[in-house]
């Protein structure tokens, strides 16, 4: 039995559904009863026991990739779309391999990013905090139809973003580097180099990469050019985002509400400035966990692992 690793907590809750197809290709899962990320000194202990790792979000650093290789780890696959927790360099000096499992939640994050402006748009989230309070507010919201949103990346999460907003009847605006992937057959969605007309802008859904061109890309510049009440929702990675630089606008009232599935340090502190402000609205990096999605992407990442496993014999 070959020994696999597995540190994505949402295949952690469900491996009893995946334990058959481990054991036809002869794996054995090994796993800390914890569901978190886990810090170094503790990566370096399990990364010893294992030949293949499933991996979540922890960081995978050069530290624990060379005691990997060094104890005959040759293949990690990321369970998810974003590899930025991993150190791609080292891991090529060191012979290791890395896969991820791209397009995978494209509809599950976009769903829950459309959530999130509709809440915005309508304060849901506050009405449902005060009628658990015993009030009964009726704040006036905003009609979504001829909206302009601003959607940063365009992958699998970014095509279905845009999709569900056309729907609405907003006026889309597409941030991105793949134009060559990008639909111009509708005319309320066009295509723009950042950082233009983004003072038009009445909502921004992140859904892009964290990369180093893309790190605090919403931040101070960003702020003082959106127009006064904008929204902006995050369902791509917390850096993208200056957390200090939100919360300044949030104070000022240039930032009108904000949905945050992600955040630049996880769990989020509990003396994170973010958490003073009512008109945001907080997930917990949780926008791909369904069902579904966590089957379709438990199955596809233990066959890539096999399939790399049994290429290096």
């Amino acid at each position: 039995m070959r020994r696999v690793l597995v540190t994505s907590p949402p295949m952690l809750l469900a491996l009893d559904r995946f334990q058959d197809l481990m054991h036809q290709h002869a794996l054995e899962p090994i796993y800390h009863p914890e569901l978190r990320s886990f810090d170094k000194p503790e990566l370096i202990q399990q990364v010893r026991l294992a030949d293949g790792w499933i991996l979540g979000d922890d960081e995978v650093n050069e530290d624990v990739l060379t005691i990997a290789a060094q104890t005959g780890l040759r293949t990690i696959v990321k369970w998810g779309i974003g590899v930025d927790n991993i150190d791609f360099a080292a891991a090529s000096r060191l012979g290791v391999q890395v896969r991820n499992t791209p397009d995978m939640f494209g509809d599950e994050i976009a769903d829950l990013a459309m959530h999130y402006v509709t809440g915005l748009a309508r304060d849901t989230f506050q009405i449902h905090k005060g009628v658990l309070a015993g009030s009964w507010p009726k704040p006036a919201g905003l009609s979504l139809k001829g909206r302009v949103a601003g959607v940063v990346g365009y992958g699998s999460v970014g095509r279905e973003v845009v999709r569900r907003l056309l729907a609405a009847r907003m006026r889309v605006r597409v941030y991105t580097r793949t134009a060559a992937r990008f639909d111009r057959s509708d005319p309320d969605c066009e295509l723009l180099p950042w950082p233009e007309q983004i003072e038009e802008l009445d909502f921004v859904i992140l859904c892009c990469p964290l990369t180093p061109q893309t790190r605090h890309m919403i931040g101070a510049d960003f702020f003082a050019r959106c127009r006064s009440g904008v929204r902006l929702v995050n369902v791509a990675r917390g850096g993208v985002v200056d957390s200090h630089a939100l919360v300044t606008a949030l104070r000022e009232g240039k930032v009108a509400g904000a949905a945050l599935d992600v955040f630049e340090q996880e769990p989020l502190p509990a003396n994170d400035n973010l958490r003073d402000f009512e008109q945001v609205i907080f997930g917990s990096h949780n926008a791909s966990n369904t069902v579904d999605a966590v089957d379709r992407t438990s199955h596809a990442a233990i066959e890539k692992l096999v399939e790399l496993m049994d290429s290096g014999k």
